[in-house]
This record gives structure tokens, sequence and C-alpha cells, in this order.
């Protein structure tokens, strides 16, 4: 797969707890993007409250996915707007 091509996808829905991990990572934030299975979730923060957010983006293909998880590793998740923005 080409590098950002999902960038224009329609979002896939998955549940963060059940994602596999990024390889070669401990981290219970990163996993691997559930599309083109090369790149990373990494769970983006909102700026303000700097709460974990609902919407990632992969590091690889650019696809947008929400996260039906209302906890993240014990956080909260705050759900904003699903279109990736």
């Amino acid at each position: 797969m080409r590098t950002g091509e999902n960038m224009k996808a329609d979002p896939v829905k998955a549940c963060h707890a059940q994602l596999e991990p990024f390889r070669g990572t401990e981290s219970p934030y990163r996993k691997l993007c559930p599309t083109c299975r090369e790149g990373a979730l990494l769970v983006r923060r909102d700026q303000g409250s700097m709460m974990l957010t609902n919407v990632d983006r992969c590091t690889h293909c650019g696809q947008v996915v929400v996260y039906s998880d209302k906890f993240i590793n014990g956080e909260p998740v705050s759900h904003a707007d699903e279109d990736g923005s």
C-alpha cells in the first residue's frame, strides 16, 4: 500500500482494545493500522483538554480510525468529530 493512499477514504470504526499492538513497542496506546497493517495509530489528544480523542489517523496510509472505546488504558476518551479533523 502506498503512503497516504487512504487519506480520503471513509473512516473505519474500531475498538482500540482489540487492535494489534504496533510492532516493537510496549506502549498500550500505539496500535497497528487495521487497514494497511504497516502504519501506527498513536491516539491523539485534544489540544485544549489533553483528553484522548476517539478519532485517529494512520501514520502510513492516512486512514481515519474512529474508536468505539469509552476508555483507553484507563483514560476517558473524548468523542470528537468523526471526520478526522
